[in-house]
């Protein structure tokens, strides 16, 4: 492959890879809105048990809430890892 041509795929990587990231963001978000629809099961299994779950149910969801941000924050930094890291041009 000729030089310019390594350039041009490499623009297109970093340019669209973004969008990739800000659509998969958009989808685990729009995935929290079902959160809701989870709770009347829950509430369902809640009552058939006489126990109170609505405690350990916000629990959970934090949890995975704070594991998302977690996980974001992660790849966000390997990104930027992967941006500074110096390259070896083949010639």
């Amino acid at each position: 492959m000729e030089p310019h041509v390594s350039e041009i795929v490499r623009v297109i990587q970093l340019v669209v890879a973004p969008v990739f990231l800000l659509t998969a963001i958009g989808t685990l978000l729009n995935g929290g809105a079902g959160a809701d629809r989870a709770a009347h099961p829950a509430g369902l299994f809640g009552a058939l048990v006489s126990a109170e779950l609505t405690r350990t149910i916000a629990a959970l969801f934090v949890l995975a809430m704070a594991a998302l941000v977690a996980s974001l924050l992660l790849f966000l930094r390997e990104i930027f890892l992967g941006v500074s890291t110096p390259r070896h041009r083949s010639r």
